[in-house]
């Protein structure tokens, strides 16, 4: 998929468990080259409690929208890009 694709880790965690999500799925920097955004890095500012967003947007990711893949196990946090979603199993 990276020869035909731009791959990023994008995840409601922090930074750390982004950072060690991007290390399991790609232990030598090939595949994502530092493209994980975390909460907090697209813009959205988090509530009071520390809660996390409730949705994802494609804003922090370059490119066309109809050219985007999203693979995720949780259909509720794309509620604007379905039609980019295919889910997996958590």
């Amino acid at each position: 998929a990276s020869q035909l694709y731009e791959l990023h880790v994008y995840t409601m965690g922090n930074k750390a468990y982004a950072t060690e999500m991007a290390k399991l799925l790609d232990p030598t920097g090939v595949l994502f080259a530092g493209r994980v955004i975390s909460k907090g890095d697209d813009g959205d500012v988090v509530d009071g409690d520390d809660r996390p967003p409730k949705s994802k947007d494609l804003d922090g990711v370059l490119g066309m929208e109809s050219a985007v893949v999203i693979i995720d196990d949780s259909v509720r946090v794309w509620p604007h890009h379905r039609h980019n979603l295919i889910v997996v199993e958590r």
